[in-house]
Formats: C-alpha cells, structure tokens, sequence
C-alpha cells in the first residue's frame, strides 16, 4: 500500500484479517479517505479464503466458531478460568472486584454483577472515545494514516478481554508506527520514552512473574505496564497534534 498498489494491499490485509481477526481494527483511517481500493480489497481477500475454507471444511467448523466467539470476545474461554491473572486485563481485575465465585473469587470488594459490567462499560467507553477524539483531530496531519493506526491499536491493546504474550507481537506493528514519526530532534525524549516502555512490556515480565505472589495486587504487572504505554503513547500524539495545530496556525 506504501508503493500505491492498494487494491492488492487491502487483499492481502484481508487474507491476514480472516487467518486472525484482529488486523480488522486498522480499517478505521481507511473509511473516510479518497482512495476508496483498500476496503475492497480487503473484503476480497477476507471473503475468498474463508469461502474456500467453507467448502473445503465444511458448515460445521464455520458453526462452532461462530458458537464460541462471542465468548472468547467477552474472556470467557473455555477451560480457563475467567479471574485467572494470566489474562491481565481490565476485564480481570473488574471481574474480581465485582464478581462473587464461591471457590474462584470469595471474596470481592462488592458482589454486583451490574458493577461488572457498568463499569467495564465506562472503561471500555472512555478508551475508545479518547481514541476516535485523537484520531478526528489528525485529520489534517500529513501522518494521519500512520499514527491512526499507532493510537487504534494501543487502545484496542489497553482494553483486551484477555491476552496472551504471544498477542503483544502485533503490538509491534502500530508501535512501530509511532517510533517512525518521532523520528527527528525534537521527538527523542518522546522516541526513548515509547521504546522503553514498550521494552518494558516484553522484558519485565519475564523477571516479575518468577518474584511476585499470585495474592499480591502487583500480580497484574503487565497490565499495568500496558497502561502506563496507553497513556504515554496518547500523550505523545496529542503532544504532536498540538505542535502540529501550532504550525498551522502562525503558517
């Protein structure tokens, strides 16, 4: 897509979208521009694999993953428990906090379902609205494509229902992205900031987990590790928006 080859860019975006779902999320920026080629693409690609894999498989696979999707969506995964600190996620620790299980959870702070989900709700509404604000104020920087995608997969990041280490290898690519445009003088304390905490998350844990006790409320270091990267990346790139909205405005 970088080379102007769009149609078979968004295909190929989409054979990946429909071997794992996640990449989707970077369809955002794409809607609303001129160049109308990636979405189709994508949609061709997502739809010819999964087209051949129907009739090559059969209705029954396309069945039972439509039967546990929405699950594992929500961190319900069968055969896991849903308060395993292994998740690291908001969906966690909310649960914990508001989710009475007899032998799981006993003891939480208070026993609400309608807190659970009221307040992942409000966590999961804030995340995104901070998202689609910063990205609607990008509109007219000339990196808008790059840091929509940098901001949108950070946040989808911050709010996984569950994650496994493996998933932080796609962090790397809105990561990436990020670095790329705090390339300059200006932006190296910003650069050293991103990529530190970034290390952070692939490296602290490896350490943290073998040290701290499953009871202990520091349990959850990536998580929290993961949140300080959402605030910081989301500082960085207001930060840029306002340098940028200050050139525009003494141009």
């Amino acid at each position: 897509m970088t080379k102007g080859k769009n149609l078979f860019g968004g295909f190929v975006w989409g054979l990946a979208t429909a071997i794992k779902y996640l990449p989707v999320i970077f369809i955002v920026p794409f809607l609303n521009l001129k160049n109308r080629r990636v979405v189709p693409g994508l949609l061709s690609g997502f739809f010819l694999l999964n087209l051949i894999c129907f009739f090559w498989m059969g209705n029954q696979v396309y069945l039972n993953y439509f039967s546990v999707l929405l699950n594992h969506a929500n961190g319900s995964i069968s055969g896991q428990s849903p308060f395993a600190y292994q998740f690291q996620s908001w969906n966690v620790i909310l649960r914990r906090l508001f989710v009475f299980d007899a032998t799981q959870n006993p003891n939480p702070l208070i026993n609400s379902e309608l807190l659970f989900e009221g307040s992942r709700l409000l966590v999961y509404g804030i995340v995104a609205g901070i998202a689609a604000k910063t990205i609607f104020d990008l509109r007219k920087s000339n990196q808008f494509i790059e840091l929509s995608i940098a901001v949108i997969g950070i946040s989808v990041f911050e709010i996984l229902p569950a994650s496994a280490t493996y998933h932080f290898i796609l962090l790397l690519f809105p990561t990436v992205f990020l670095l790329k445009n705090l390339l300059s003088k200006n932006d190296e304390g910003y650069f050293a900031l991103i990529l530190i905490l970034f290390a952070c998350i692939n490296c602290l844990p490896i350490i943290l987990q073998k040290i701290i006790s499953a009871d202990s409320p520091f349990i959850f270091y990536r998580f929290y590790l993961v949140t300080l990267f959402y605030f910081a990346a989301i500082w960085v790139v207001r930060k840029k928006i306002s340098d940028l909205s200050f050139v525009m405005h003494h141009a």
